[in-house]
């Protein structure tokens, strides 16, 4: 304390508590320690700032003259000691100057220090996302918002209000809450979470098409009740942060168990869904099997009626045995489910009629699948690596003629040969199997005799044979084709280049009919039997 610190040239110290001191010279000198020995007596130079606090007032002993300087005041030496004789004895007096630290907090004030911290933190959060949003608005017809601006301001202000109320809790807070540092660091995280929240409600409200007509667009200032953008809208911030609120909101997709496949859960309780009720569209169908096959812990899936399926390697499995399924109540799910499975190369189950042209719809997304085995209607019918096909049969005994269609569909990539004959398909049968027909790019042979196609069918029909560039073998014959439908034919004909064979016998062709034929055959230099 008395001697110069190395390298800062000045010597003394710093007082940490509270420093009593006096204006009365003898007091001082009475506390000095003259009885003992040698007293010793700092004689303090303060300015006005410096003076500390008068506390004569609160003692009982007011005649000191006792003033108290608050913690962390700064003695400096100042001159050198001297000695002095006094009544009581031998005094050394050492000249200071004193500089009180001004800036040292009440224990109050640092109770507090946190919670001002953090609302800072909320202020300059708030302002972020005003910036954000203002940034959007100014911009907002120019982008890719699907919304009118009134609807985007209309949002931007909710999610603000939204925010604010969030300020509005944290600021009633007491202060203790936040030195806590387990509640400081989930209301740290909470704040943070609010502002993402919220940014998510405007960026999905004005990033989605509206679910109603576009004059009803117009004409409301906001979005009708029960929309998509009205739920959104009204949705507290906190449900966002909520697992599977979200999901269901942006795919309108109700009651399927979105919160367990985000959480990772191993089963998808599936016995409360009703899909047939909603109508779903593909894209919402798509949405469905991603979260079916995006949880990797799924291991088991329960339907209606307490029917579950395993699954031991989730929806990354290549072999599926249902076996005595009848998927009653549940044959959409179940199809999304089949869907969700895309590495499948094995599927045994049972299924009617009417069930397979729901189950198609996701067997089309099982791209590797080369055994199909249907204990139900269609034993082993079909599968990706099915060449020959025969629906002859199958065609007269099916009411739903789309399924045809849909199983063609599936089957296309590899189908070599087709024989839908004697079944009587007509014109409208021709116009359900035409956009199959369209797919079956690797076909070689098609029998369609003994159909009762028609001119009307021919028409139907000739667009999708125009696309089988590598069709070898064509039996129409006996299908009641005229003038009209071999005229409608021939263009389609004359593109078929590998044609080998073609058989239109049992038609009545007519003149006409001859004519256009002749012109467009004349081209096929590989036809070798007509």
């Amino acid at each position: 304390f008395w001697k110069e610190i190395e390298g800062e040239g000045w010597r003394g110290g710093v007082e940490y508590g509270l420093m009593s001191t006096t204006t009365d010279r003898d007091i001082a000198i009475q506390y000095s320690g003259t009885k003992v020995k040698r007293g010793t007596v700092f004689e303090i130079s303060v300015g006005r700032v410096d003076v500390g606090a008068s506390i004569s007032f609160l003692s009982q002993y007011a005649g000191e003259e006792e003033y108290l300087l608050p913690p962390f005041a700064c003695l400096e030496v100042e001159g050198k000691p001297r000695l002095e004789q006094t009544s009581e004895g031998q005094v050394i007096l050492f000249p200071l100057r004193l500089n009180v630290n001004h800036k040292i907090i009440t224990v109050e004030m640092l109770l507090q220090r946190r919670k001002q911290l953090h609302m800072s933190m909320l202020k300059n959060l708030r302002e972020e996302l005003q910036l954000y949003l203002e940034a959007e608005l100014e911009d907002f017809d120019s982008g890719a918002r699907r919304v009118s601006s009134s609807w985007g301001k209309l949002c931007a202000s909710r999610a603000k209000s939204d925010f604010d109320g969030l300020c509005k809790d944290h600021e009633t807070l007491d202060a203790d809450v936040l030195n806590d540092d387990s509640m400081y660091k989930d209301l740290i995280t909470e704040a943070i979470e609010y502002k993402k929240w919220a940014l998510m409600k405007f960026n999905h409200f004005t990033g989605n098409e509206p679910d109603h007509q576009p004059e009803e667009f117009d004409q409301q200032s906001e979005p009708p009740s029960g929309s998509f953008h009205h739920r959104i809208l009204v949705l507290p911030l906190v449900d966002l942060g909520r697992a599977g609120v979200l999901s269901e909101l942006v795919t309108g997709v109700m009651g399927f168990p979105w919160a367990a496949m985000e959480q990772g859960e191993a089963q998808a309780d599936l016995s409360g869904w009703t899909p047939e009720t909603q109508a779903l569209t593909a894209a919402q169908e798509l949405k469905v099997m991603e979260a079916l096959a995006g949880n990797a812990n799924l291991r088991s899936v329960k339907f209606k009626g307490d029917h579950s399926i395993v699954l031991p390697k989730g929806c990354g499995s290549e072999e599926l045995d249902l076996g005595m399924q009848q998927a009653e109540g549940y044959v959409l799910a179940l199809s999304l489910l089949v869907g969700a499975c895309s590495s499948l190369r094995s599927l045994n189950l049972r299924l009617g009629y009417a069930d397979w042209a729901v189950v198609v719809r996701g067997l089309r997304h099982c791209t590797g699948l080369t055994r199909l085995n249907d204990w139900g209607g269609f034993g082993e019918f079909v599968g990706k690596g099915q060449e020959s096909v025969d629906l002859s049969s199958t065609w007269r005994e099916i009411k739903d003629k789309e399924l045809v269609q849909a199983l063609l569909l599936y089957a296309g990539q590899t189908c070599r040969q087709l024989s839908i004959s004697n079944s009587t398909i007509g014109a409208d049968g021709c116009t359900v199997l035409a956009p199959a027909l369209g797919c079956l790019t690797t076909l070689a042979e098609l029998d369609l005799s003994n159909n009762g196609v028609g001119d009307e069918g021919a028409v139907a029909l000739s667009g999708a044979l125009g696309g089988l560039s590598g069709l070898q073998r064509l039996d129409l014959s006996n299908n009641g084709l005229g003038a009209e439908g071999c005229q409608t034919l021939s263009a389609t004909l004359g593109r078929l280049t590998a044609l080998a064979q073609l058989d239109l016998s049992n038609n009545d062709v007519g003149d006409a009919g001859a004519v256009a034929l002749s012109g467009a055959l004349g081209g096929l230099s590989g036809l070798q039997r007509l």
